[in-house]
């Protein structure tokens, strides 16, 4: 999106971000998407150098992302939508505990990355280990969420997730999560569908 061409780059980003508007939209909340400039950006009140390139804004039963067009990317974007669809159906400061993180590091040992290293592909439970550490208690919750939601929506490692049989098993994972928590037939995503 260097070339400056907002309206080529809104196009894009809107195609993009079309899953998400649908997941918002089963949560009774309507969804626009946004791109500015990074002169634009600037004149924000909240704006600051170090700004990951995205403001999310909820009010209403409405949501504005607005992504800096210089600094988009699409994993950026499955990120934090990942985190205002989590606060959605989670709630604000979810807590999960260290079984369901061992249950998830679980399956994600069976999925492969891109990342090479003594000639193999580090599995995603690899990935995950080196970002937020080995032990079963993970304190960045939100983080942990919003990386493997990253990781499963990259086009790249949809093959791979598939082929290890991912979504069943994450599916069965949240299933028995969301019932734990009390969350069942009234949620509006069904997790045995992949685009959940």
């Amino acid at each position: 999106f260097m070339t400056g061409d907002i309206e080529g780059a809104l196009r894009v980003v809107t195609k993009q971000n079309k899953s998400a508007t649908a997941a918002f939209k089963k949560a009774g909340i309507d969804l626009k998407i946004e791109v500015i400039t990074e002169a634009e950006a600037k004149n924000r009140p909240n704006y600051k150098k170090t700004d990951k390139g995205y403001y999310v804004t909820t009010k209403d039963g409405k949501a504005t992302i607005t992504y800096i067009m210089e600094k988009y990317n699409f994993e950026l974007a499955m990120h934090e939508t990942s985190h205002a669809l989590s606060d959605i159906y989670f709630g604000k400061d979810v807590k999960f505990n260290g079984l369901f993180f061992d249950k998830l590091k679980n399956i994600l040992g069976s999925l492969e990355t891109t990342e090479v290293k003594d000639g193999k592909f580090l599995t995603f439970k690899e990935a995950f280990e080196k970002k937020f550490g080995k032990k079963s208690e993970v304190k960045q919750h939100a983080e942990a969420f919003a990386y493997t939601a990253e990781f499963l929506s990259n086009p790249v490692n949809y093959i791979k997730v598939k082929k290890a049989n991912g979504f069943y098993s994450l599916e069965g994972l949240l299933r028995d999560t969301l019932a734990t928590i009390g969350i069942g037939r009234d949620r509006k995503l069904n997790f045995s569908l992949e685009k959940d």
